[in-house]
């Protein structure tokens, strides 16, 4: 039907229903359900959302046969735009191919709290849940983090140190 978002592609029928038996798209289902029939003044909002409307921390990626266009880049969020990239691309390397689709990623830390679209947010109250959760694959490896000297785990400085001190 024309409501249908054309990025929310049917996991039974696409390539990546290998991975099916092991419940990885249960909750993309669950989240993306919700946004199956977008009224016409949300797809208009949704349409061209990072170039038109949010112009800050926001990517809009287009995969088509398992290889990623980036149609709107605008950097966000220190060095989270690169790592959720990198996280992107890595994922179609070993997971490829996948069903063609269509984002839209934001990177900040929840700013888009009162926009409820399918736009790929790292958080959401979980009152008034907006947006589809995706991981912040920085959490881990933050090289911008300001935790030093009392928890050093983010910091790349750091762990170089560390790692040239016991170099052999």
């Amino acid at each position: 039907p024309a409501s249908r978002i054309p990025w929310l592609p049917s996991i039974e029928q696409s390539i990546c229903g290998q991975f099916e038996h092991a419940g990885l798209f249960q909750q993309v289902r669950e989240d993306l359900g919700r946004y199956s029939d977008l009224s016409f003044e949300q797809r208009v909002i949704y349409t061209d959302f990072c170039g038109a409307r949010r112009k800050r921390a926001c990517v809009t990626i287009r995969i088509i046969d398992g290889v990623p266009y980036v149609l709107d880049l605008f950097p966000g969020y220190q060095s989270r735009m690169k790592a959720t990239l990198m996280a992107i691309y890595r994922t179609l390397q070993h997971l490829g191919p996948t069903p063609d689709v269509e984002v839209v990623i934001d990177v900040t830390d929840g700013e888009l709290q009162n926009i409820d679209l399918p736009i790929f947010v790292i958080t959401y109250r979980a009152s008034n849940p907006a947006g589809v959760l995706y991981p912040d694959f920085t959490f881990y490896a933050w090289p911008e983090s300001a935790c030093l000297p009392s928890e050093p785990s983010h910091s790349y400085r750091h762990l170089f140190r560390q790692f040239g001190c016991n170099w052999t």
